[in-house]
């Protein structure tokens, strides 16, 4: 089982060095795709095959959505959140830009591709051999049968015969009051009602005077938990340091905001360079 940690892949990687022609050819021959520009990645699908070939078994193929269409990013969301369940499940400490991914611009799915290649280059065994048409193709049949309905469970008045099991309207057969004969032996035997008294009455009997009150309605688990609860009042002392606190973290986010767009920058300038590395090694007599 791979253990490297995906957070220690770095830009340096080689993976991150690799033209977007090289980086199709390997896709397209792993998976046995016909994968023609990097944008048409955002649809999650090949990056999921790759983590169910490196993470056998782990991966709910099953689940995934394999004709999502780029343009349509509602198809394609399912897929990217099925990702980044996999992601979690086995600790691999990267968050997955699925806003960037989903608009389907070239530098942001470029770059996620990259990161896929290194991270199988460091833990995919070349041993091992991965069918990608036959996962697909077992991803479906499991997918249509779990789409197939189970046989309704019979009740017990489709299944037990009685007076109204053919007539649903018809009515059943009026039972003898306590107060007719009942035939027994072929006599006819009379039972009589105990007489009640007033008291009796009145305790069983409910009470018809006034208006009837309807009972509050019960409360759902769902809406008491929606339901926001009420704030403590907090002392002077206590909300000029809460107003303190929320200061330093306003200051600490804008700091961190600053700081990413430095490294934006920074590493935006090192591909630049990287690509004019590769155009000169690719053609020599390019100028720069």
């Amino acid at each position: 089982m791979p253990g490297v940690d995906a957070g220690k892949i770095g830009m340096m990687e080689g993976a991150y060095f690799v033209s977007k022609t090289v980086l199709l050819q390997w896709l397209n021959s792993f998976l046995k795709t016909n994968y023609e520009k990097v944008e048409q990645t955002c649809t999650g699908v090949a990056h999921l095959q790759i983590l169910d070939a490196i993470f056998p078994g782990d991966v709910p193929l099953h689940k995934a959505n394999f004709n999502a269409r780029p343009e349509l990013s509602h198809e394609c969301l399912n897929n990217l959140k099925l990702l980044q369940d996999v992601f979690e499940k086995k600790k691999l400490g990267r968050v997955i830009p699925v806003d960037k991914i989903l608009k389907g611009r070239y530098q942001d799915n470029l770059e996620f591709l990259q990161w896929m290649k290194a991270f199988f280059d460091k833990n995919w065994d070349a041993a091992r051999a991965y069918d990608a048409a036959a996962r697909r193709e077992e991803a479906h049949t499991k997918l249509m049968q779990g789409k197939k309905r189970p046989r309704p469970l019979q009740t017990i008045s489709n299944t037990v015969p009685g007076p109204c099991a053919k007539d649903p309207m018809r009515k059943m057969p009026a039972t003898p009051s306590s107060g007719d004969g009942l035939r027994c032996g072929g006599a006819t035997v009379t039972r009589r009602r105990p007489a009640c008294s007033p008291a009796e009455r009145a305790a069983v009997s409910p009470a018809r005077s006034g208006p009837t009150k309807r009972p509050a309605p019960l409360q759902t688990e769902a809406e008491a938990t929606d339901r926001p609860a009420k704030r403590p009042r907090l002392e002077p002392s206590a909300a000029v340091t809460t107003l303190a606190l929320q200061r330093q973290l306003a200051d600490a986010k804008l700091e961190a905001h600053v700081q990413q767009r430095q490294a934006m920058f920074y590493y935006g300038q090192l591909r630049d360079i990287g690509n004019l590395v590769m155009t000169a090694a690719e053609d020599p007599k390019a100028t720069l």
